[in-house]
């Protein structure tokens, strides 16, 4: 449970989140084994799934909160400045949600530097 407050913590950062999983997993094999060879047995199955799922889901969370942070700033940001949509993307326009907004954001960047 420890591993869960770590993990969906918003203080790691994705590298850290991933060895955190893996790290954990892997100590609890190892307490596993170590309490199966004095004859104690348990089950860390739930456990190890649960610190190996925790990443994915984190990492969705994470992915979410930014989309919808760039969302909100490229609507304040259409709100408050006339910016071309043609500024906003390049050739071609990305197919990933996170990459289109980094183009529109890129976009409006490149034009308030060429209206300064």
């Amino acid at each position: 449970m420890i591993f869960m407050g770590a993990v969906c913590s918003s203080r790691l950062s994705p590298y850290q989140a991933l060895l955190a999983a893996v790290l954990s997993a892997i100590g609890m094999t190892q307490v596993w084994a170590m309490l199966l060879a004095t004859g104690f047995w348990f089950a860390p199955t739930a456990y190890m799934l649960t610190a190996l799922l925790a990443y994915p889901f984190w990492s969705w969370r994470r992915l979410e909160i930014t989309t919808e942070f760039l969302d909100a700033e490229i609507l304040r940001l259409a709100a408050t400045t006339t910016i071309p949509a043609e500024a906003s993307l390049d050739q071609h326009i990305p197919r990933d949600q996170v990459e289109r907004h980094i183009a529109t954001i890129q976009g409006a960047n490149v034009h308030l530097q060429q209206a300064q």
